[in-house]
């Protein structure tokens, strides 16, 4: 099933966030990863995000395929430092990739 990304309020995702201490913080991870593979990423399975030290791998997949998607580079350096931000910083992780994402969307769809 083809999926396009969606925008979505960063402020509600952030109360989303919050209000379910973290846990839709998951939830957003493999419906973005979803919504990136719909537009032709190639993301391994979301099993691997709960796999200790593989989910290195997930998730500079992850990175690759947005950067490369979304941002339509493939510069190396954006690639490690969202895959930095997205271990050392989670909790600004997606809001970071969910602007870039908004941007994209409205770049597509003209829907800004």
């Amino acid at each position: 099933m083809e999926r396009a990304p969606e925008k979505q309020n960063l402020i509600a995702l952030f109360f989303k966030i919050v209000c379910t201490f973290g846990i839709y913080y998951f939830f957003w991870v493999y419906h973005t990863k979803e919504d990136i593979n719909g537009i032709g990423g190639k993301i391994p399975t979301f099993f691997l995000f709960w796999i200790p030290l593989v989910n290195i791998y997930f998730y500079y997949c992850f990175a690759y395929e947005f950067v490369r998607l979304i941002n339509k580079k493939e510069d190396m350096v954006v690639v490690i430092l969202h895959l930095l931000t997205a271990f050392f910083f989670p909790f600004i992780f997606p809001f970071i990739v969910q602007y870039q994402i908004n941007g994209y969307v409205c770049a597509q769809t003209g829907d800004c």
